[in-house]
């Protein structure tokens, strides 16, 4: 796909930034201001744990429209209604198109109504209204719902706590909802069998065309699972703010010959995180000027393209797309963790395949320094992405899909 068409996805299931559980009007309360980087919950009661799962499972991933998001078929209700949903390790709740909902839902997508479940039970909340806010500014506002989850045709849970979406702003293609993946107590993961969800592992498709794999429990571990010197430790947010998303301690990257060290480059310590609703790693501005810096330097020999949208340092490689190869790339991670990037992930080309003649450097700025640092799924490809919970690592493990 064109580089454009890559663009206008960069963010539409990004880090979660607003979180909020609203009172209804009919409690006399007024809702909760959203405030950036904040996150406040109330709640349901105890989430419902089984061991009904067996020892895996794996879910077909596909590219969704335009390229960049990746979606998983997943099941709500009895009889089970089949949901395409971007899944989404910066966020925590999950969320379907709701029967009601009167703004923003792409006509002839699917819709839960839980008048038409057999399984469908109130949710033991005094107040159920959401409301969950991205990256990009996109919205998903509705009430809770709570009923069985399919997660393949053999496998579900019932009492699942879930968003039933009445209004959605922003650009979510032609999908009907979000899976979330983060580690907040309204995820997928908090609310099914530990022994299973604490350990998942995705590896995205290789072309917008092909066809990727979400792994969970003994799955994951058999497909993805690195030596131990491999892991990265996961660490709690830097900043104080209580997001649940996956933070890591990112410490520099190394293009050609060239070592970027971040400790050198910023006044403060960065906050990192791996985001699958992320297309393009986001940097500090000062470390983007370096890496860009150094990847003009070992493109001076092509003649400059127009920028794209976010992507600012592109080049014309017209009459030679095939001789060209992107500078090899590593980045590092504390623990002396070194993961070398696929060839793939350096580079956006507007095109097919090979033989685009217009290529971009994948990584963009932040807008200052103190905004997260985001690792996207463009720097996922040809590894497989691993995460177990319980034991706080996270590993990028050689193979694609």
């Amino acid at each position: 796909m064109a580089a454009s068409q890559h663009l206008h996805c960069f963010y539409i299931t990004a880090t979660i930034i607003t979180y909020v559980l609203t009172h209804s009007c009919a409690d006399g309360a007024r809702p909760q201001d959203l405030g950036t980087y904040s996150l406040q919950q109330q709640a349901p009661t105890n989430p419902i744990h089984t061991d009904r799962f067996g020892v895996g499972v794996a879910l077909p991933v596909t590219a969704g429209p335009g390229g960049g998001s990746y979606v998983v078929t997943v099941g709500f209700g009895t009889p089970k209604v089949d949901f395409p949903l971007l899944f989404d390790t910066g966020s925590d709740v999950s969320w379907v198109y709701c029967h009601s909902c009167s703004q923003g839902c792409s006509p002839g997508s699917p819709t839960f109504n839980p008048s038409l479940s057999s399984t469908s039970s109130s949710v033991p909340c005094k107040a159920c209204d959401y409301t969950v806010e991205y990256h990009d500014r996109s919205q998903s506002i509705g009430v809770y719902a709570r009923d069985t989850i399919s997660l393949a045709d053999t496998e579900s849970q019932e009492g699942f706590i879930f968003g039933c979406a009445e209004k959605v702003s922003g650009d979510f293609g032609r999908t009907a909802g979000v899976l979330g993946l983060g580690q907040g107590q309204f995820s997928l993961l908090a609310q099914t069998d530990p022994n299973l969800f604490s350990i998942f592992c995705y590896c995205l498709p290789p072309t917008d065309s092909g066809t990727g794999v979400l792994w969970f429990g003994v799955q994951a571990m058999e497909s993805c699972r690195p030596g131990a010197s491999k892991m990265i430790s996961l660490v709690v947010d830097p900043n104080n703010n209580g997001l649940t998303n996956y933070f890591v301690k990112f410490t520099g990257i190394t293009i050609g010959s060239q070592r970027l060290d971040f400790n050198s480059l910023v006044s403060s310590p960065m906050s990192t995180i791996i985001d699958s609703g992320t297309v393009v790693t986001r940097l500090p501005p000062a470390v983007y000027s370096a890496l860009r810096a150094a990847f003009r330097g070992m493109m001076s020999g092509y003649p400059a393209a127009e920028p794209t949208n976010l992507l600012d340092t592109c080049y014309n490689l017209e009459g030679r797309e095939q001789d060209w190869t992107p500078p090899t790339m590593v980045m590092h991670f504390e623990d002396s963790v070194d993961v070398g990037l696929d060839p793939s992930a350096v580079t956006l080309r507007e095109g097919d395949g090979e033989s685009a003649s217009r290529v971009c450097l994948a990584f963009a700025g932040n807008g200052d320094e103190n905004e997260l640092t985001i690792i996207g799924t463009q720097q996922h490809r040809g590894l497989r992405v691993y995460y177990d919970i319980n034991g706080q690592k996270l590993a990028f493990a050689a193979g694609g899909c």
